[in-house]
């Protein structure tokens, strides 16, 4: 049966395989992002009611599909740092365990339009380069659907919720994003330092990437002074990037409605 299992759910290497802006990555690019406009759409004018059960379904299928991914990859024979490497250090797992609390829960009412940035943030940065899910192995193995489905989900959660107006940004409540950004990064930090060498084989972690090692930056003189200022302006960034967009996309569509 284990071994019927891991035949489903292979990740091995083959004739076919997926790197970063080939036709299979830009097929799930489209999908996501062309799935998550289409659903904004649809969505836009239902009854609230239908909205919130339909992003009700998104937030707990993302920390299912999270903590699902826990026993399946074993089975799948995943081999990308195990389940070490998938515990909340790095933004995308960080953000989806907050994504319940700010559906459901309303002591983080004044939390959502943050967690709501981030999480576009996180899922668009990765769903752009998913790292873990190039290379070598085959486009519609388990390592590559998990990564875009998860992602996907935290895609399709965020982009529906500003866009529909269940959750709404205001740019100036920015400051929330820069201390949020801050947080994960400091969070980032302690999982790097309490996990460095931590099964005894010398693995090194980089979650959130503030190591270095990226950019040409050397990891092990300088870098991890100066990644972790680096990675708070860019996430910080995009977060503007967002929050312009939000701005400019409902300007245009304020003018045409009003045509």
């Amino acid at each position: 049966m284990n071994e019927f299992v891991r035949k489903i759910l292979s990740t091995t290497e083959g004739k076919v395989s997926i790197d970063v802006f080939d036709p299979w990555h830009i097929a799930y690019i489209i999908l996501i992002i062309g799935g998550g406009i289409a659903l904004s759409v649809y969505f836009k004018n239902k009854p609230i009611e239908c909205k919130t059960k339909f992003l009700n379904i998104l937030a707990i299928a993302l920390p299912a599909v999270y903590i699902l991914d826990f026993f399946l990859m074993p089975l799948a024979g995943v081999s990308y740092g195990g389940y070490i490497d998938k515990l909340p250090f790095h933004i995308c797992t960080f953000m989806s365990i907050w994504v319940p609390f700010a559906q459901f829960n309303k002591k983080f009412e004044k939390l959502r339009d943050v967690i709501c940035c981030l999480t576009l943030v996180a899922s668009l940065m990765y769903i752009t380069y998913p790292g873990s899910a190039l290379g070598d192995i085959l486009p519609w193995s388990y390592k590559v659907i998990q990564t875009f489905v998860f992602h996907g989900l935290m895609f399709i959660w965020a982009l529906v919720s500003i866009a529909t107006d269940m959750i709404k940004l205001d740019i100036r409540k920015l400051w929330k994003e820069a201390v949020a950004v801050g947080i994960i990064t400091v969070w980032a930090l302690i999982g790097n330092y309490m996990y460095n060498n931590w099964d005894g084989e010398g693995r090194s972690y980089d979650w959130f990437f503030v190591k270095g090692g990226l950019l040409g930056i050397d990891e092990t003189s300088w870098g991890p002074f100066v990644m972790p200022f680096l990675v708070f302006i860019a996430i910080f960034a995009m977060c503007a990037i967002i929050h312009g967009l939000n701005i400019c996309v409902r300007k245009i569509l304020s003018k045409n409605e009003s045509k």
